[in-house]
């Protein structure tokens, strides 16, 4: 029994565009991981300078950069998901079910991000 991996070249269009989505999606998952890694570096950063403090006057350290990171990396994503929620809405034989509730959800969230209104 032979075992391969990876998109076969016999494969019709349809195929070869589930390959795409499906590589698409495992970039998008990557970058919110290191999106994800990055705040929670903020975050220890933000935490340990609180435990060094203890009533002194110290610096807070310096995250903002942290922060723009992560968010440049979730934004991609967080665009693809939204489009691909818009697609499956315009796609669904019920317009009004729960196609339209993700496309709405994707928005919500999407939406903070490119407006530059999360903290």
């Amino acid at each position: 029994m032979e075992r391969r991996t990876g998109p076969d070249p016999g494969l019709d269009a349809e195929g070869t565009a589930a390959w795409d989505t499906l590589s698409t999606v495992a970039v998008s998952l990557v970058l919110l991981l290191f999106a994800l890694l990055l705040s929670l570096q903020a975050v220890r950063l933000q935490r340990d300078s609180l435990d060094a403090r203890s009533g002194e006057a110290a610096s807070a350290p310096e995250i903002t950069g942290l922060r723009r990171a992560a968010g440049a990396l979730v934004l991609p994503p967080l665009a693809f998901f939204f489009r691909l929620a818009l697609e499956t809405w315009r796609s669904a034989p019920d317009p009004e079910g729960s196609a339209r509730i993700n496309a709405w959800a994707s928005l919500l969230v999407l939406a903070p991000r490119c407006c530059g209104t999360t903290t």
